[in-house]
């Protein structure tokens, strides 16, 4: 990631861009690899559109746009979801090896082969999500810790305000004041195109309840990575 950068310098380079805006959420980018020690499908969408929307960051027709505290917060996490996706894969891999063992007098030795091969592909599926994450974070440029951001942000906490409300969390509350800061600053100078802010966290990030500040900055809630990419619209 390169280093942060006033918001006054990021809202003025996204002006000129005029392209649509991802603001991202820690839980948003852990999540890429959190699915995977869920009981749940295997998140394809997640998957693939968080690839969309690191190409098309790439080609610069989106910005992806955090806090300061994003790289911090996701390497603080994203490894033991590494450890623990790749536990909870070989877990069931396992279990699937048993039922192939048991039937290969019926069905051949060629498909227990191709049984080898995926699951090899799958226990290996953790660790490249994690350079999917890496290549992401890569793309997102760092919003600087601003005063008035971290004044207001304190405020919120102490009040208890959305994200605050069921746990004091200063942290959340500084990443939601920049984004709607940054947003503001856009909105202002005729930014034109979609602004997001992607999280997972939505009983923090509650949406009924920050429903007229993002409204008043111009900035919807989506849950996850592949919303925002459906969302924006990436070309």
């Amino acid at each position: 990631m390169e280093a942060p950068r006033s918001l006054r310098e990021v809202a003025a380079d996204l002006t000129a861009r005029a392209v649509p805006l991802v603001f991202v959420d820690t839980c948003a980018v852990i999540d890429v690899v959190r699915f995977a020690n869920t009981d749940r499908d295997i998140k394809l969408d997640v998957i693939e559109d968080t690839q969309r929307l690191v190409n098309a960051a790439r080609r610069g027709s989106v910005a992806l746009v955090g806090s300061e505290l994003l790289a911090l917060e996701v390497n603080d996490h994203l490894q033991g979801e590494v450890l623990a996706a790749t536990a909870a894969l070989s877990k069931r891999s396992a279990e699937v090896t048993r039922v192939m063992e048991g039937l290969d007098l019926r069905i051949g030795p060629g498909s227990r082969a191709a049984w080898d091969a995926l699951r090899t592909k799958l226990l290996g599926l953790p660790d490249n999500l994690r350079d999917l994450a890496d290549a992401l974070l890569g793309e997102v440029a760092q919003v600087g810790d601003d005063r008035e951001c971290l004044e207001l942000a304190r405020v919120r906490a102490v009040l208890r305000f959305a994200p605050s409300h069921k746990k004091e969390s200063r942290k959340d509350c500084e990443i939601f004041e920049h984004a709607l800061a940054l947003s503001k600053r856009l909105s202002g100078a005729g930014h034109a195109k979609r602004r997001v802010f992607a999280t997972v966290n939505l009983s923090d990030f509650d949406p009924t309840l920050l429903r007229a500040e993002l409204s008043d900055a111009g900035l919807d809630i989506v849950p996850s990575l592949s919303h925002a990419y459906q969302r924006v619209g990436c070309p």
